[in-house]
């Protein structure tokens, strides 16, 4: 039961709560962080690399903002606060219609 319990959770690095430079972050954007960082391990294991090797994420604004019960306007300022901070490297546009692909970097935890 405790290990469905950890399997279904979002992991927080500790330096986003340690570390000086990121306290300037809202707790939503850590949490969009922890988010984003599940979805990032799952697209690892998925092998969604791009051409150079990069791992990247498709998960668009409007999913977040569902996940997050926020608006899109939220989720953009959310986004650019872990951009300034540089956890976001940056969110690259696909074709119309479809998501975008993120590339996010990985505090280290160790």
């Amino acid at each position: 039961m405790l290990m469905d319990l950890l399997l279904d959770s979002y992991s927080l690095p500790s330096q986003l709560v340690t570390e000086d430079r990121y306290h300037c972050l809202t707790d939503s954007a850590k949490i969009l962080y922890g988010i984003l960082l599940q979805k990032y391990i799952e697209s690892a294991r998925g092998g969604k690399r791009d051409r150079s090797g990069k791992v990247y994420i498709n998960y668009s604004q409007k999913d977040m903002a569902s996940d997050l019960h926020c608006s899109t306007r939220n989720i953009r300022y959310l986004i650019s606060e872990l951009k300034q901070a540089g956890l976001i490297e940056s969110i690259q546009k696909n074709s119309p219609g479809t998501n975008g692909s993120i590339y996010l970097n990985v505090v280290e935890a160790f």
